[in-house]
């Protein structure tokens, strides 16, 4: 029977008597089973996130577990029995301390009871609640309790010196460096994981994921418009810092150019020093290095806090379940006030295992890669896994006012809750294409994800859940691949550098936030790491080296660099790259760092160029007079090439001064040097063909790879050759009928696309 002849209800059923139901029993139907066998149950279980087939993973025991799940803000809406029937058996659910919206700003109302009802009294019968709906529907469910650490309004009251304190004077729920709220907060968290323990739920938790902040993910409340944080106890907190980071009052007076300040003296910089100058691009440290510091700690204080609650979690329950959080969002909040510049703090702590973020908000529409807000490649590096909140609007989601008035801030009247940016697309086509994007990106990625039914119903379509069992079994098969990295293009931010702007974001919020579109689509995967990985030898290995933002560079980044540059390796520099760490600031230490004569102009960056007259290779499919790059204010100076040593590719646009330039290195290789952000992605694609970098596809197309799976979504209708980096026995379409090969022996394929449709060939080598 077709299933659009079928009711949903009446189609579920039917799925669900072809589908392995218990979460962990493997596929659905006939498709490619997963690891055979439930994971044990009781007090010897042991989970824990470790490497699989070269990326890491939740491994129950010695199985793998298929890291895809389903979750809903509002469970009486959620759809638990009809992914149940898909053959899901891991679940999100989410509980809150507080008693207000995860929202301070929007009004938004809560969205369950809150569990701390008073000092040391808790009331956890709507957890109860919501575990029961789950078991119900699934009872070898694994579930993945998100935790909102928030206060209720009753511990503001009583602790009014631990709030978080803005630049007004004005309050904002818990400061992140309270030692108050860590502790209390921390014995609530300890009574909710004891109380799980000793309930009918205790096999049936996996995991801990800790919430706080702003929509829970650990941003500070009131960030980029209230100036946080004054409080007493992050004033505490930035002093110890600065202890361990100076350790005397002469190293502080040194660094601070101020011969009065001292370590037990020290404060957080007034509105004025932290605003400081927007005509200039960057702070100035011989005048302003105690807001550099500040920055610097600002992200540090919310990443610590992760660490602290994640190790209070790991300390009560060993290795019976996982315990991580949102964070490290350096692609997405580019402002540092927000407080999510401190991944690296995180990477090295043992006691969180992993972290998540839902897709992009950049460019939400069709013809666009959805990339994660961070530095995934890194996460993975370190041991960790990477999870996608998969919150993609459906051509039925419906806005809060219809879906929860009683939750929305304007009730039944439309608000903030329903406009465009919670609406998805009026075609069911476009729906299903993009999600299989979605998945596409995280099981050719390693990663996880949820599917995240914000407010229950926008997956209510037996198409889509049809889709939903499809995807558990390709995430399954996918643990059964080689899951290294197949990306030959390295990708590289700085979180060091951010508290090294101007306040102004403009700078980084074209380079970091924007720059993901383009390298989306320049028709090759890329891994995305954290500067000081570069240190590690395992990111060593590609041709083409993208670094972003990284204008603070030490003396041992540099060697690294060079080590490469010796080796062939090539690179494309962001503007000011290198302007700190070599002597005085300065176009020396970016001349010294990119191979690349540069100078400094006392001007307002002009970070748009215009590309020349020229037959260059790097130019190959760009017109002349293509410009790039971007008309926000950036504050000088504007750190360009001289063109003295290189080619140049494009000039600052309406005048001469070379804006992009590429040099040849003498041991192969080269380098190119970008004043503008933007750069489109046939000059990445350019600059990764001549760097030896495997391309699959010569478009604009967006391209995902693994060993096993390619996929393409495409920008245009028409057909695409698919060039694949090696040879494979069999192609199929993943998500066909039947696994009919569409081609055989051969290294490219041909496929007939569809205008934003999303294909998954499966690779049999």
């Amino acid at each position: 029977m077709d299933a659009e002849d079928l009711t949903r209800r009446a189609f579920m059923k039917s799925l669900a008597a072809s589908a392995a139901v218990a979460g962990f029993l493997g596929g659905t139907g006939a498709a490619v089973a997963g690891p055979p066998g439930a994971p044990a149950a009781g007090a010897g279980r042991r989970i824990a996130v470790r490497d699989h087939r070269g990326a890491p993973a939740i491994m129950i025991g010695d199985q793998a577990l298929p890291a895809i799940a389903y979750m809903t803000y509002l469970p009486h809406r959620g759809q638990y029995e009809d992914f149940a029937g898909a053959g899901y058996g891991v679940y999100s659910v989410a509980c809150y301390f507080g008693d207000r919206g995860i929202n301070s700003t929007s009004g938004i109302k809560p969205f369950r009871p809150g569990l701390w009802v008073g000092p040391g009294n808790y009331d956890f019968s709507a957890v109860d609640e919501d575990l029961a709906r789950v078991v119900a529907a699934q009872p070898n469910a694994l579930v993945i309790l998100r935790v909102n650490l928030d206060v209720p309004q009753w511990w503001e009251s009583l602790h009014p010196g631990e709030l978080s304190v803005s630049a007004n004077g004005g309050t904002l729920r818990q400061s992140f460096s309270s030692a108050v709220w860590r502790d209390e907060a921390g014995q609530a968290l300890l009574a909710l994981i004891r109380h799980i323990a000793a309930s009918p739920y205790a096999n049936n938790l996996i995991a801990y994921h800790l919430g706080a902040g702003q929509t829970e993910e650990w941003m500070y409340h009131g960030n980029r418009d209230r100036l946080p944080d004054y409080s007493e106890p992050h004033q505490r907190a930035f002093r110890s810092w600065l202890r361990r980071t100076y350790r005397s009052d002469a190293a502080l007076r040194a660094g601070w150019h101020d011969p009065a300040v001292s370590l037990r003296t020290a404060t957080v910089p007034d509105a004025a020093a932290r605003t400081g100058d927007p005509a200039r691009l960057f702070r100035d440290p011989d005048s302003e290095q105690q807001v550099i510091d500040y920055y610097r700690f600002h992200s540090y204080a919310a990443a610590d806090a992760v660490v602290h609650f994640c190790r209070t979690v790991k300390k009560e329950v060993g290795d019976s379940a996982l315990a991580g959080a949102f964070y490290g969002y350096i692609f997405e909040t580019t402002h540092v006030d927000v407080g999510q510049h401190a991944l690296h703090h995180i990477l090295t702590s043992p006691y969180v295992e992993f972290l998540a973020s839902p897709s992009s908000y950049l460019r939400r529409q069709p013809g666009y890669d959805w990339s994660y807000f961070s530095l995934t490649d890194s996460v993975k590096l370190h041991g960790k896994l990477w999870m996608s909140e998969a919150d993609t609007r459906t051509h039925l989601t419906v806005g809060l006012s219809v879906a929860a008035p009683e939750i929305n801030p304007t009730g039944s009247v439309p608000g903030p809750y329903d406009t465009a940016l919670w609406q998805g697309p009026d075609d069911p086509r476009i729906t299903m294409s993009l999600l299989r994007n979605n998945l596409a990106r995280a099981i050719t990625n390693g990663a996880g994800l949820w599917w995240f039914d914000m407010w229950g119903g926008w997956y209510d379509d037996p198409e889509m859940m049809a889709f939903m069992a499809k995807a558990r079994d390709l995430v399954a098969e996918s643990l059964t691949a080689d899951r290294r990295s197949t990306a030959e293009v390295a990708v590289f931010a700085d979180e060091a550098s951010m508290a090294h702007f101007g306040y102004s974001r403009n700078h980084n919020q074209q380079f970091l936030y924007g720059q993901r579109l383009e390298l989306g689509s320049m028709g090759t995967p890329y891994n995305i790491f954290h500067f000081q990985d570069l240190l590690d030898e395992r990111t060593h290995d590609y041709s083409l080296y993208v670094f972003l933002n990284t204008v603070k560079v030490d003396r041992d980044l540099r060697r690294a660099v060079q080590r490469l540059r010796d080796r062939g390796k090539s690179f494309v520099w962001g503007h000011g790259a290198g302007w700190f760490g070599y002597g005085d600031p300065g176009a020396g230490g970016v001349t010294d760092l990119t191979g690349v004569e540069m100078t400094a102009t006392e001007q307002a960056a002009r970070l748009r160029v215009t590309t020349v007259q020229s037959t260059s290779a790097a130019l190959a499919g760009i017109a002349p007079g293509t410009t790039f790059g971007t008309t926000s204010a950036v504050g000088a100076p504007l750190i360009h090439p001289t063109g003295g040593n290189g080619e140049v590719l494009a000039t600052v646009e309406g005048t001469s001064i070379p804006g992009v330039v590429r040099v040849e290195h003498r041991r192969g290789g080269h380098s190119t040097y970008s004043v503008a952000p933007r750069m489109p992605p046939q000059l990445l694609r350019n600059a990764a063909k001549q760097a030896g970098a495997h391309v699959y596809v010569d478009n604009d197309d967006v391209v995902y790879a693994s060993h096993r799976f390619v996929a393409l979504h495409a920008t245009s209708d028409g057909p695409r050759t698919i060039h694949l980096p090696r040879v494979a026995a069999v192609i199929t379409d993943a998500f066909g009928l039947d696994d009919t090969p569409i081609a055989r022996h051969t290294d490219s394929v041909t496929i007939q696309c569809r205008e934003h449709e999303t294909y998954v060939l499966r690779l049999v080598p």
